[in-house]
């Protein structure tokens, strides 16, 4: 069966904290790659309309650049929004032959995104949904636990003399270190979730 991996980002209005939160994501972006080789065969991004604004939203602006009243004209809602990103995500695997029980689904800070994901699915009304299911992805010495690429890149680094191993791991320093580009200083969520899957591919080339 040819594995299919979804690497995803999301831009948000703030940092959740947990499921309570009122963080909303304000884009979302979104790549699928084929086989080993990690061909990629379909993408997405949108914009999104928060329902709610989290205190100090403002400061998330600066990172992203996505003010409010661009949103407020140009985003899907956030049921919209939910039902357009889990379409696509189901037609990209039936377009590809492999059942969505199956598809890894990966992100750079996977905790960080399967939060902001669940309070989107949550501001939907959506009860449950399979996309939420984040197996852990493996191959030979590399693991992504719930398919998060920055665990990995962390992990792998500790095998590499003269690679510093850091706590946590920005985007785009392993981006940098790998040498597959360079995360702009303005953060757009297909771009990066271009880069990770990038990593992605640089490790498994690598290994």
């Amino acid at each position: 069966m040819t594995e299919m991996l979804i690497v995803l980002d999301t831009e948000t209005t703030g940092l959740p904290r947990d499921l309570s939160s009122d963080v909303r994501p304000v884009s979302f972006g979104a790549v699928v790659y084929l086989g080993p080789e990690m061909e990629e065969v379909d993408s997405t991004h949108f914009l999104l309309r928060p329902d709610v604004w989290a205190d100090g939203w403002e400061r998330a602006q600066a990172i992203h650049g996505l003010d409010r009243s661009r949103l407020d004209r140009d985003g899907l809602t956030m049921k919209d929004g939910w039902n357009r990103a889990v379409k696509w995500m189901h037609a990209a695997a039936e377009a590809n032959r492999v059942n969505i029980a199956d598809v890894y689904f990966m992100a750079w800070n996977s905790k960080f995104d399967r939060l902001v994901m669940s309070l989107w699915r949550n501001a939907a009304g959506i009860v449950s949904d399979r996309v939420m299911e984040w197996p852990d992805w493996s191959e030979g010495n590399l693991r992504a636990p719930n398919g998060c690429l920055q665990a990995l890149y962390r992990e792998w680094t500790k095998g590499q003399p003269g690679i510093h191993t850091p706590r946590y791991g920005s985007l785009n320093s392993a981006c940098q270190t790998l040498g597959v580009g360079r995360q702009a200083a303005v953060h757009n969520a297909l771009a990066d979730a271009r880069l990770a899957g990038s990593v992605l591919h640089a490790l498994r080339a690598r290994a």
